[in-house]
């Protein structure tokens, strides 16, 4: 894993390595904020599963900043995040709860439903999860799923700039069309086509 930043904007507090994860505390050259970053690479089997989390728990005992943690996590929160995926199972439960725990935010992600695809496999496995501390300090931020040329991951982009996740979704009230108002702008006959 490699970690990496703009040492003219940013320097480094402390460093932290783990089995499953880098961790940085950064600090802000102009203004002096910090925040911290853990980079992740989640285990495979089962029983490094749980070793995971509790790595990750010891690291935000150790900062209380504004934390962003993003990589690899392998694993996946929900049903719809894996193809054909159609029961939730406790490595999904865990992966939940860890986030709920720690009150942390999962950005919806652009650009791609699936960040690691093999054959017909794919799955989400890859992620930012920032904490809402976090959110206050970059409050317009969203991350997008980049093509993949070599890995059979694609790159995520984190992005401080709000961009569209998509078009907004249609909402109608059907007691709209009991109102006077749009009984008016239809000319008291109009035509209302919803398709």
């Amino acid at each position: 894993m490699l970690l990496a930043w703009d040492n003219v904007s940013w320097s480094s507090k402390e460093v932290w390595s783990g089995d499953f994860s880098l961790s940085v505390s950064l600090q802000k050259v102009v203004d002096k904020s910090e925040w911290l970053f853990s980079g992740v690479y989640g285990p495979f089997t089962t029983a490094e599963k749980g070793l995971f989390w509790e790595e990750l728990v010891k690291v935000r005992e150790r900062c209380s900043h504004p934390w962003c943690i993003g990589g690899d996590f392998n694993k996946i929160k929900e049903v719809g995040e894996r193809l054909g995926c159609n029961r939730v199972n406790n490595n999904m439960k865990g992966f939940s709860d860890f986030i709920a725990v720690n009150e942390l935010v999962d950005l919806p992600l652009g650009g791609a439903s699936f960040t690691w695809v093999r054959g017909q496999s794919r799955s989400r496995l890859d992620r930012f999860l920032i904490s809402g501390k976090w959110l206050e300090f970059v409050p317009e931020v969203f991350q997008k799923a980049l093509p993949h040329m070599v890995s059979d991951h694609c790159p995520i982009l984190l992005d401080p700039r709000m961009e569209s996740w998509g078009p907004s979704p249609f909402r109608f009230e059907i007691a709209w069309l009991e109102s006077l108002q749009m009984e008016e702008r239809l000319g008291g006959g109009g035509l209302l086509v919803i398709r």
